[in-house]
């Protein structure tokens, strides 16, 4: 990760962004590190205008940009802070990320219907696990493939186990209401270019060999497009 303090002018941040071709996390802070922004970047390069736009507007003293795979735990880290953001910033980031994530209604993903979701992590042959039976967008599971396939599937099970008896078959969700249908729409526009695996939980629970097998095969799939840890910030 990079940070940039209050010395730094905006078009040095700018500069360093727009050569930029893999997904990002920006997150803007001011005074005694109060957080203004989190803004997850897909392609930083094409996005320079409206990370410009929110710059200008803020009175920011620090900015930390990390490398951001999968996309989607971007879209969570901005739902975790979203309560923190001045109200106008916001408002014009959720409206940017409506607008750039826009699903039609029928391809819109109900998280209601979703029960885990896998996707591949910087590093290859590593995944993140997330229940949607009780979905905390603070926490993700991080397992290695093949390596820790039997853990990783001990832990599907463990939450499906918790779901049928502590929450009596009830989902629960920590992401803001306002913001359900960004993330609904955004699982609508990934769901068909292969970067995410979709499980349900009664599928995993009735064949285990057939479960690790599409995890496995899904694992595989990965380019490692970001190139890391040989290629870094």
């Amino acid at each position: 990760r990079l940070h940039f303090d209050a010395e730094t002018p905006d078009k040095d941040v700018i500069e360093f962004l727009s050569q930029q071709d893999r997904s990002l996390l920006l997150t803007i802070k001011g005074e005694r590190g109060l957080i203004l922004a989190v803004i997850p970047l897909e392609m930083p390069k094409d996005e320079m205008t409206f990370v410009s736009q929110i710059l200008s507007e803020v009175d920011w003293k620090m900015i930390t940009i990390k490398l951001l795979k999968p996309l989607i735990d971007g879209i969570f880290q901005f739902n975790n802070h979203y309560l923190k953001y001045p109200e106008e910033i916001r408002e014009k980031i959720k409206t940017y990320l409506e607008k750039r994530y826009a699903c039609e209604e029928k391809n819109r993903v109900n998280i209601d219907q979703v029960d885990f979701l896998i996707a591949h992590h910087l590093i290859t042959d590593q995944v993140l696990t997330y229940s949607f039976l009780y979905l905390n967008t603070n926490t993700r599971s991080l397992f290695k493939v093949p390596a820790q396939k039997k853990k990783l599937y001990q832990y599907l099970i463990a939450q499906n186990k918790k779901f049928e008896t502590n929450q009596k078959g009830r989902k629960k969700t920590l992401i803001n209401k306002d913001l359900i249908t960004l993330v609904e729409n955004f699982l609508g526009t990934q769901k068909s270019n292969g970067m995410y695996l979709f499980l349900n939980r009664k599928d995993i629970k009735s064949d285990k060999e057939q479960t690790m097998k599409i995890i496995e095969s899904y694992v595989k799939e990965d380019k490692n497009s970001f190139k890391f840890p040989m290629k870094f910030l």
